[in-house]
């Protein structure tokens, strides 16, 4: 059974969300629901154990209701028989990996792996080319662990807020010695320009500004923090 979150791959982690998302369910029906996907049973199963037995169960189910941990990623992923690179780097990332992340965005709490599938190469490859996309996001998808995913997402997201602060920051600068030399009128609204960009600055440096970003961490937590009981 599965006890953790280093062990609930990403396809299942979506099933517990549909899960919790049906509010037609009682809450014996939705512990039932929760073994059934973590211990790879049919509900029937489960509605055949011992009673004892299920509620061992239903306590070792107890880690979904807890936030999932983040760490950093690792370089390289074995992802069922895809060899993967990560590329989190913002500035490394080609024009067509951006534009995807960017379009697909919207979709990550429906389908991350389609979101993870921009970052997660394999070895050897260009983005797209060489191999069969679809077939790695449904690899992502049954053996990639949603911690792994989400720290992947979350490092990438640290990354992009870095390299925009940094941007704004040289903007600013720029800005600014620009503001000087000018005169009159056009000072003014230079000078409030800047002070606008600043505010900016001052929004990313306080983390903000990552509320600017799309929405890619929005994968519920299961049901709050209520417990199996």
């Amino acid at each position: 059974m599965i006890t953790n979150y280093n062990q609930l791959p990403i396809g299942k982690y979506k099933k517990l969300v549909e899960i919790a998302k049906r509010g037609n369910l009682t809450e014996d029906e939705q512990n039932i629901a929760i073994v059934a996907v973590l211990a790879d049973m049919t509900e029937e199963e489960v509605e055949a154990m011992p009673y004892v037995e299920m509620r061992a169960l239903c306590a070792k189910a107890g880690f979904i209701y807890e936030q999932p941990p983040t760490t950093k990623p690792k370089t390289r992923y074995k992802i069922g028989r895809f060899d993967c690179e990560v590329q989190t780097k913002p500035e490394k990332l080609t024009t067509a990996q951006y534009t995807d992340f960017k379009q697909l965005a919207s979709v990550a709490d429906d389908k991350p792996e389609v979101v993870l599938s921009i970052f997660l190469v394999p070895r050897g490859m260009k983005y797209c080319d060489g191999y069969d996309i679809e077939e790695l996001q449904q690899a992502i998808n049954d053996h990639l662990p949603i911690g792994q995913g989400l720290s992947i997402l979350a490092f990438f997201l640290r990354r992009l807020q870095t390299s925009i602060e940094s941007t704004l920051i040289f903007s600013a600068s720029m800005m600014k010695a620009v503001t000087m030399s000018a005169r009159g009128e056009k000072k003014e609204q230079m000078k409030a320009k800047l002070e606008e960009l600043l505010g900016a600055i001052r929004s990313y440096g306080s983390g903000d500004g990552l509320l600017m970003l799309p929405p890619l961490l929005g994968l519920p937590i299961l049901l709050g923090n209520r417990s199996i009981n």
